[in-house]
């Protein structure tokens, strides 16, 4: 996946969260058992801090095709 296509899905995403901006993602190449057609998985993880002491973790899964459109999007709560 070219970087050009990974930067333009995560201004998607950092549009939409805000809190996951500057966030580079984990990508994977996704097998897709009854298409030809190549799909990838984009992984963002951060720590908020939900107080002094405790942190809550926070993901974003982002499924796209290899022509940069995204398919699914899931995040942790």
């Amino acid at each position: 996946m070219k970087i050009e296509m990974v930067q333009s899905i995560s201004k998607q995403v950092y549009r939409r969260f805000p809190e996951f901006k500057g966030i580079k993602p984990k990508v994977r190449s996704q097998p897709t058992p009854k298409t030809d057609h190549k799909t990838y998985l984009l992984t963002y993880a951060t720590r908020a801090r939900i107080d002094e002491e405790r942190f809550l973790d926070r993901w974003i899964r982002v499924v796209v095709d290899e022509s940069g459109k995204i398919i699914k999007i899931s995040t942790s709560r």
